[in-house]
């Protein structure tokens, strides 16, 4: 969980981390937190257009001011991004569109451009929280206080 409170940030087309006086490790945890929005939002976008060229901002892609908001927004992105892909079929996925300088199967963007992507900055996520002071989630098991919390029940079990 992100320390709460406001941030800075720059424009709500991609905001990038600024220094705050809470430091600039808790800026930037809150930048890559909304930048999952934005994964996730540019890219289904992209695809129902049928480019990726970055130069149209999708709807509801507003930055939160505060942390306690990114969460909700996220969701908000997220069910919209399911929503513009849910109808996608097998064919359609090998289909090849234009992605920023190149041309991609839709497939290798959702691979790629959403999935890996996602994948990296949630963990550089997981990283910079702890850095800010934060719990980072349990992701892939686990986290070191879920685990404290797991061994001490352990402990009064009777087995």
């Amino acid at each position: 969980m992100l320390p709460g409170g406001h941030y800075g940030a720059g424009s709500s087309k991609h905001p990038r981390p600024t220094r705050t006086t809470a430091g600039p490790t808790r800026a930037v945890a809150r930048w890559a937190a909304w930048h999952l929005s934005e994964i996730e939002g540019y890219t289904s976008y992209g695809i129902t257009k049928g480019a990726m060229t970055f130069q149209e901002i999708p709807p509801n892609m507003q930055l939160p001011r505060e942390v306690r908001l990114l969460a909700p927004a996220y969701r908000r992105v997220h069910e919209e991004a399911v929503t513009r892909l849910a109808d996608l079929t097998e064919a359609q996925l090998d289909r090849e569109m234009q992605f920023a300088d190149r041309r991609m199967s839709i497939r290798d963007i959702l691979w790629g451009a959403m999935l890996m992507h996602l994948i990296h900055h949630r963990e550089q996520l997981s990283l910079l929280c702890r850095l800010a002071g934060g719990t980072s989630p349990g992701i892939y098991g686990p986290n070191r206080e879920e685990m404290a919390a797991m061994r001490e029940r352990m402990k009064t079990a009777k087995v």
